[in-house]
């Protein structure tokens, strides 16, 4: 949920920037990358790994408090089919899908530990 809400933001500040003359390709796609990492900083939830609160955990995979097991495993493998980095083509969706891929399966070991 949280990554969807960055890459639409990406994918809105790319189409502003396509609206504006640039010189060059990598001109562009240097200020696209500058203009979203700056704005990714400035208002994106960052967890930490270490400070995770039980509802964190839950909110990532995306479940109830009172789901079940199967439940809480059926939706671990449909975001990893999900943000899988193979079904992502440009590299800044592949970094992003690879993160969010470490998050669930780290999320979802500490959740069965519980």
């Amino acid at each position: 949920m949280l990554i969807q809400e960055e890459l639409k933001r990406f994918r809105k500040i790319k189409s502003q920037n396509k609206t504006k003359n640039h010189s060059s390709k990598r001109q562009s796609y240097t200020s696209e990358r500058n203009s979203y990492t700056s704005q990714r900083k400035s208002d994106s939830k960052s967890y930490d790994l270490f400070n995770l609160s039980k509802e964190d955990t839950f909110e990532i995979l995306e479940v109830s408090e009172l789901s079940t097991s199967q439940e809480i495993k059926n939706s671990r493998n449909r975001l990893i089919n999900q943000w899988h980095p193979d079904k992502h083509k440009t590299r800044l969706y592949q970094n992003i899908a690879e993160k969010q891929t470490k998050l669930i399966i780290i999320v979802y070991e500490l959740l069965r530990e519980l």
